[in-house]
């Protein structure tokens, strides 16, 4: 994302600006940049219980599957959806977990609303990765942010 964190100005709130992932196309001086839009007069929403009164305060998670081989995840969206994002925080969880984990993104030309493909691998050790790409029908889990860019061939041909 272009913008950063908050920065108290004599002018206010603003955010910074990370330049090098500005898209420099200057559509920003047009509203499109986050950084330069204004609330006023606006609140704060309350949010709502999810669950019924009475009703258990907690999720009960399925059954954890043993990780006894790579296991490839590719994850397909349009730019600015963060399929970037989730490979990394895919890859990160793994890493904390002490597995072994590889990122393969395939961004091309799509910083604005452009396919996006993102291969992330996960294995029960780094040893056991041999390549960082999830190859051609070896998807264990497809993860579609976008029914266009899944459904079509060539996210499984690459």
């Amino acid at each position: 994302m272009p913008f950063g964190r908050a920065l108290e100005t004599e002018f206010g709130r603003k955010r910074t600006i990370n330049q090098s992932s500005c898209n420099k196309d200057y559509s920003c001086l047009k509203g499109f940049c986050p950084s330069f839009v204004t609330v006023e007069g606006g609140t704060l929403k309350k949010g709502r219980a999810t669950l019924p009164e009475g009703e258990a305060e907690f999720a009960v998670l399925p059954p954890q599957s043993a990780l006894d081989r790579p296991y490839g995840i590719l994850v397909t969206g349009i730019g600015g959806m963060g399929v970037i994002t989730i490979g990394q925080i895919v890859a990160v969880a793994a890493h904390l977990e002490g597995k072994g984990a590889t990122v393969l993104d395939m961004s091309g030309l799509a910083q604005k609303f452009g396919p996006v493909m993102s291969h992330v691998r996960i294995a029960p050790s780094a040893g056991e990765l041999h390549s960082v790409r999830v190859g051609t029908g070896a998807a264990d889990l497809v993860l579609g942010c976008d029914l266009v860019v899944t459904s079509a061939p060539r996210p499984f041909r690459r």
